[in-house]
C-alpha cells in the first residue's frame, strides 16, 4: 500500500513536470511570434515592404512544425510582402493562444 502511494506521488511529479515544460515551450513559441510580428509592424512603419528572406525562412520552419496551412500561407507570398507576412503572423498568434491555454 505505502509502494503505491508513493508511485502515485511519483506519477504525479512527473505530470506536473511534464505540464510545466509544455507550458514553458509554448511560452517561447508565444514570444518567437511575437518578436516577429514586432519586426514586421516596424518593418511596415519604416516603410519596408519586403521581408528578408532569412527571416521569411525562419518564420515558415517554425510554422512547418505549428500549422502546416499556416506555413503554406506564408510560402504562396513569393514576393514576401510584410502585409501579408503579418497576416500570417497573426493567424499563428489566434492558433498559439487558445492552444496556449490548454496546456496550463
Amino acid at each position: 500500500m505505502l509502494s503505491e502511494a508513493v508511485e502515485e506521488i511519483h506519477r504525479k511529479t512527473r505530470e506536473q513536470r511534464e505540464r510545466e515544460q509544455r507550458l514553458l515551450a509554448r511560452r517561447a513559441d508565444i514570444r518567437l511570434l511575437d518578436s516577429w510580428l514586432n519586426t514586421v509592424e516596424g518593418m511596415l512603419e519604416g516603410d519596408e515592404r519586403t521581408v528578408p528572406e532569412p527571416l521569411v525562412k525562419e518564420i515558415g520552419t517554425f510554422l512547418r512544425d505549428v500549422d502546416p496551412k499556416l506555413h503554406r500561407a506564408l510560402l504562396r507570398n513569393r514576393a514576401r510582402e510584410a502585409s501579408r507576412v503579418l497576416d500570417v503572423l497573426f493567424d499563428a498568434q489566434e492558433y498559439l493562444l487558445p492552444h496556449f491555454a490548454e496546456v496550463g
